[in-house]
């Protein structure tokens, strides 16, 4: 299963395997997609008003040229 979350220092998607980041870039392409959001960061993010990793994308990774399709995806844990 890969994981993928937005890192806002670098502006790319940070991309995990095993635990581990294995490589970044400007899109991530995955398929059976589940966004896993954890309430508890949430709600620290919201009272601190400091950005971090308080949620992430798990998919299938798929390798695929340009134009590959798919969906965009947004999450503002502010709103």
């Amino acid at each position: 299963m890969t994981q993928a979350y937005w890192d806002t220092r670098m502006r790319l998607w940070s991309i995990r395997e095993d635990d581990r980041v294995v490589g970044h870039g400007p899109r991530v392409l995955l398929f059976d997609v589940s966004l896993v959001v954890l309430p508890d960061v949430v709600s620290r993010v919201q009272v601190r008003r400091v950005r971090e990793v308080c949620a992430r994308v798990e998919g299938q990774r798929v390798i695929a040229g340009p134009g590959g399709g798919g969906s965009r995806l947004l999450f503002d844990p502010f709103c």
